[in-house]
């Protein structure tokens, strides 16, 4: 007697999807939510994945940073920098906040932004190898999602790397390799954003002890070989960062919160409401923020990463 074939499974469509290029909101991952609907009329919702661990609290909004050019890199100093610097980048929902030397510019955007951007998006860069494919080839970029119930899903991004996929899934057996962003170069990308933001909201170039490591490290970032191990400093391991979930407001603000870790209110920037980042250089800084008399509750609840 033949065995009785599985019947296959329900073809779904993609009636909506809000996120970045989906929809008019800056700041928005890939696939921030979306609704799939069978062929009988069901539906469900996929979302961003909230891990058990998340902790809600209220961030209070003490200064906007505007825009400031120095006359000279703000990180290198070299003269006259003449690239137009978003803060955070602008796929955060960044705005030009400031003016960097083109190699700085450059630089850390190929060695950075594309970690933080997977972190920012809960996302991987896959490689694939199958029979009938020569070695192993760059698959599709791969979206962690839950859907209602909270049960995790993976939405690979469409493009031509996702063709990869579908020709190693219909040979029949394949092996993905996951890269995962690197926790270091997050840091490391959101620390430029944060110590940039600082220089704009003093207006000068601050010649203390922690800018100055700050500035030696995110040099030696820039001119390390790309094989070389990335270099490391009390500063950066002190840093920590936390994630809105929410649209970008636009704006660079110093703000402050109620933080359990530092037994206090603690100091940090806001980046375009989207990502937070605890202040990293002396307490000027803090001060200025104690001295605030126009400080209001943003609605935003931030969230940690």
């Amino acid at each position: 007697m033949p065995e009785e074939s599985e019947p296959p499974p329900t073809p779904w469509t993609i009636e909506s999807v809000t996120g970045r290029r989906s929809s008019p909101e800056r700041g928005l991952a890939p696939a921030d939510n979306m609704t799939l609907r069978s062929e009988d009329g069901s539906a469900f919702g996929i979302g961003r994945f909230r891990p058990a661990s998340m902790e809600e609290f209220s961030v209070q909004m003490l200064t906007e940073v505007g825009y400031h050019a120095f006359d000279r890199c703000p990180i290198c100093e070299t003269s006259d920098p003449t690239s137009k610097e978003h803060v955070p980048p602008q796929h955060l929902g960044g705005n030009v906040l400031t003016l960097t030397c083109t190699r700085c510019n450059n630089e850390f955007g190929s060695r950075l932004e594309r970690d933080l951007l997977d972190w920012f998006d809960d996302a991987s860069r896959t490689r694939v190898t199958a029979p009938g494919i020569m070695g192993a080839r760059s698959g599709p970029r791969i979206l962690l999602r839950q859907n209602d119930e909270g049960a995790g899903v993976m939405v690979a991004q469409p493009g031509r790397r996702g063709e990869v996929l579908a020709d190693a899934i219909d040979a029949g057996e394949f092996t993905i390799t996951w890269s995962l962003p690197h926790p270091q170069r997050v840091k490391l990308a959101l620390l430029k954003s944060a110590y940039l933001a600082g220089c704009a909201l003093l207006g000068y170039i601050p010649d203390t002890p922690l800018a100055t490591e700050i500035r030696r490290l995110l040099v030696a970032v820039r001119d390390a070989p790309r094989d070389a191990p990335l270099p490391s400093s009390p500063v950066l391991e002190n840093l920590r960062h936390f994630r809105s979930y929410r649209p970008a407001n636009g704006r660079v603000d110093l703000v402050r919160w109620r933080d359990d870790g530092v037994s206090g209110l603690a100091v940090g920037i806001s980046l375009a409401g989207t990502v937070l980042v605890t202040w990293p250089m002396e307490r000027l800084f803090a001060r200025r923020a104690d001295e605030s008399g126009d400080a209001k509750t943003d609605e935003t609840a931030s969230t940690q990463a």
